[in-house]
Order: structure tokens, then C-alpha cells, then sequence
């Protein structure tokens, strides 16, 4: 009932944030709405802010209905007074489409192949490129140098007012033509559907009770560009720059290479990705929330190679919560698997083993939470927040699922 209620306040949550306090209060506006409406998603929201206050650009994949384009169109269009261009890409599509038509009176007058970039690409502010890998080869590679050095050759260099590019794919590309392309997304998260039990509540009430909730807050130009300047002087230490290296070289010996672009990319990443979630410096557990979605290279699933290497040189204190969270999944797995039994065959046995299984896990779950607990406390001078997440999921979330169980003997 709790869930129930807490899910029909959603509309008004969103709503009643206030666009309101200096810029760094309504980034945090911000970031809450998005955590709001969009369920599971709170590392991909960080990580895509990150890329905004870095200057990159960043693309979502993951497999269709899983709100990838709504999110990203959420988030642009959160940004007031920005010229906004947003297209899906077809194999048809052309370098008129996205850059601007080329202009017959330059090229009768003089000679020379001028685009009219009215309401095209290179005026845009903020740019989103929905199913972005079906455009064809020629089309995206025309965009390398704009992507990379917000500079637009038309047909001299002109710089562009280029501040975020975004986009959305289901697919990995293999055209290998698009490589270069492909390099030019800093950040590349892969999206799931939302799988807590209490997420999945929350979307079937939205849709019974026909709630779209949309983002309030906004965020000015001026703001976005004040924030990229507080992005670029966070702390960076010369500590956590040799463990950057130290990655790097890891990395480097299992195949997994990157630029000298890309290591510089990353360190702006690091360092907005601090800003998002409100620290004064660069925390080495950001290594493991960020890079694996930045550096993997032909299949999302390197991923999880990428995290171990990673671990490997600079231990990540969640690492251990993550495990414990694991265990604790498990035996809410449990109870699922005696629930179902019970739901086969309701009778005194089945009865029993259901309630002896719940209270079990109940106690486990308790017992996972207090070590992850003391690991929060006993490492108050490193980031802790995925483990905090942990925390809250356990005790909001497999406790409450666990003593649904239970409670459906009583019912």
C-alpha cells in the first residue's frame, strides 16, 4: 500500500520542484527529476550530465521501449534560451539534412560551397540524433570535426555554438566505416529494461493512470556554461592522475587502447561527473562508474572486462557491497521459487516453507545490510554512494518484496 501511495505523489513531486537556487542547487533540480521519472537510471543520468558539463557527447544504447529518446529529449530540452535540433536518422538521410544545403548563388557568385545552416546542425545549441547509427557513412562522418573541435568548415573553419550532441541507438554499428564516429561518443552506457518489482509498479500506474510526468526545472546557457567552467577546476590530485595512468597502461595490455584525446576527454569527464554529484574533487571510485561505459569497443559486454582490470589496479570500495548485493538477490530468490510452490499447491507444507524461507531471507538481508553498513562507516574519506545505493535498495526494496511474500499467507 506504502508503494501504491508513494507512486501517485510521482506528478506532483516532479512538479513542485521549483526552478529556483544558484545554478549548482537546480543541477541538483534536475538530476532529482530525472531519477524521478526515469526508473533504474540513476548512473546513466550522472554519467550524461557529466558529458553535458564536459563539452562531449554522449550516446544511449540499449534495446527499443526502453526510454532511452525520452530521456535525452527530457534533458535538452531542460535547457532554456538553447537552439535545439533533433532528428531520426534514416539510411537516406543526407549532409543537406543535418548541416545545411549548399548554396547555389556562393557557388555561382564565388565558386566557393557554402551551406545555409539556418535551423541545421552547426546553429544548435544542444543536438539530438535519434536512432543515430542507421544514418549512412557519409552523412555521420561528415560530422567528425564538429563533434571533436565544435568547428564547422563552411567552407573556412567556423567555430559552432555546439555544446552537448546526444544520441539513441538499439544496435551497436558494425560498418566499420563508422568507427571514427563511433570514438567520438565519450560516454556509451547500455540501458536494460527496469527490472525491481517496484519499478515495474510505478510504469503500470503511469500508464492505468495515463501520467507522463516531464521535467519542471530548467537550466539557462549562461548556467550550463558557469557550471563547465565549475566543472573544469575540480580537484584533480596528482595521486589520482597516476592511478589514471596506472589504468591506462592496464588497459592497454589487454587491447583495450585509448588516445591521448580520449585520456584528456576522460579527465574532463571525471571531473563533471565530481560536480553532478556534488563533490569538490575526483573520488577514484568515478574509474569504475564511468570508464567501463567510455572504453569498451565493439561489444558492450567487454564491459565487465574493462571493471576488472580496473579493479585490479584501483580497488573499488563498492565492489564488495556489490557482491554482498548479489547474495542478497539470491535469496530473494529464493523466496520466489518456494512462493511459487506455494501458489501451486497452498497447503500447511507449502505454507510453512514459505514463511520459514521469507524470515530467513529477511534475516540474511539484515545481516548483508549491516556489513554494508559498517563498510559505509569505515570509509568516510572515499565516495561510498554506489554502496549507499546498495543500502537503500536492500532495505527499501528486497525487504519490502521479501515481506510481500510473507504476508501473502496472511492475506
Amino acid at each position: 500500500m506504502a508503494i501504491a501511495k508513494n507512486n501517485k505523489k510521482l506528478a506532483a513531486q516532479v512538479s513542485n520542484n521549483a526552478p529556483t537556487g544558484s545554478a549548482p542547487e537546480r543541477l541538483q533540480q534536475l538530476r532529482r527529476e530525472l531519477n524521478q521519472i526515469f526508473l533504474e537510471r540513476s548512473s546513466a543520468i550522472d554519467g550524461v550530465l557529466a558529458v553535458l558539463l564536459s563539452g562531449g557527447n554522449v550516446v544511449l544504447f540499449g534495446p527499443p521501449g526502453c526510454a532511452k529518446s525520452w530521456m535525452l529529449q527530457q534533458l535538452c530540452r531542460a535547457i532554456s534560451e538553447a537552439v535545439f535540433f533533433d532528428r531520426l536518422l534514416q539510411p537516406t538521410i543526407t549532409p543537406d539534412e543535418l548541416l545545411g544545403q549548399l548554396s547555389l548563388r556562393a557557388l555561382q557568385q564565388q565558386d566557393e560551397l557554402i551551406r545555409n545552416t539556418k535551423r541545421r546542425l552547426p546553429q544548435a545549441h544542444i543536438a539530438f540524433l535519434d536512432e543515430v547509427f542507421r544514418g549512412n557513412s557519409t552523412s555521420l562522418n561528415a560530422l567528425l570535426r564538429l563533434m571533436n573541435e565544435r568547428v564547422f568548415e563552411n567552407p573556412e573553419p567556423q567555430p559552432v555554438p555546439l555544446l552537448f550532441l546526444c544520441g539513441a541507438a538499439n544496435n551497436v554499428p558494425t560498418d566499420g566505416d563508422l568507427d571514427a564516429f563511433v570514438d567520438r561518443f565519450v560516454y556509451r552506457p547500455w540501458l536494460q529494461y527496469v527490472r525491481k518489482l517496484s519499478s515495474k509498479r510505478e510504469l503500470i500506474h503511469r500508464a492505468r493512470s495515463n501520467i507522463k510526468p516531464e521535467v519542471v526545472v530548467r537550466l539557462t546557457l549562461e548556467e550550463i556554461k558557469a557550471l563547465q567552467q565549475q566543472a573544469a577546476i575540480v580537484h584533480f590530485s596528482d595521486e589520482l592522475a597516476e592511478e589514471l595512468i596506472k589504468c591506462q597502461l592496464a588497459l592497454d595490455q589487454e587491447g583495450f587502447f585509448f588516445s591521448d584525446r580520449k585520456l584528456q576527454q576522460l579527465v574532463k569527464l571525471l571531473q563533471a561527473h565530481a560536480l553532478v554529484q556534488g563533490d569538490e574533487q575526483v573520488y577514484p571510485e568515478s574509474f569504475h562508474e564511468l570508464l567501463p561505459d567510455c572504453l569498451w569497443q565493439r561489444d558492450p559486454k567487454e564491459r565487465q572486462k574493462i571493471g576488472q582490470i580496473l579493479n585490479a589496479c584501483v580497488p573499488d570500495l563498492n565492489q564488495q557491497a556489490v557482491s554482498w548485493y548479489d547474495a542478497a538477490k539470491e535469496e530473494v530468490g529464493t523466496v520466489v521459487r518456494v512462493a511459487r510452490e506455494y501458489d501451486l499447491r497452498p497447503n500447511n507444507t507449502t505454507e510453512q516453507k514459505l514463511i520459514e524461507a521469507a524470515d530467513n531471507a529477511a534475516s540474511r538481508l539484515e545481516n548483508i545490510a549491516r556489513k554494508i553498513e559498517k563498510l559505509i562507516a569505515e570509509n568516510k574519506s572515499r565516495n561510498a554512494r554506489r554502496a549507499q545505493r546498495i543500502l537503500t535498495d536492500i532495505r527499501e526494496d528486497l525487504l519490502v518484496e521479501v515481506g510481500g511474500y510473507k504476508n501473502k499467507v496472511y492475506q
